[in-house]
């Protein structure tokens, strides 16, 4: 697993037909186009986008043992 730092991103959504678009460019000039057709998905890829938090360098592991 890897991390991409974000540089920039643009995000769209379409009340009319209910969809949406997030694009995203990285460090490095590479751009990811995000087209997604639920809205709490993309209110939650938003959120996420907007978060000061990176994500961490690998898998995360939650223990719920007592």
């Amino acid at each position: 697993m890897f991390t991409r730092a974000v540089r920039h991103y643009r995000a769209l959504w379409d009340t009319k037909g209910k969809k949406g678009r997030i694009a995203i460019r990285f460090h490095g000039g590479n751009i990811q186009t995000i087209k997604i057709d639920n809205y709490p998905e993309y209110v939650a890829t938003l959120a996420m986008l907007q978060s000061e938090k990176t994500a961490p360098p690998g898998p995360v592991v939650v223990d719920t043992a007592p």
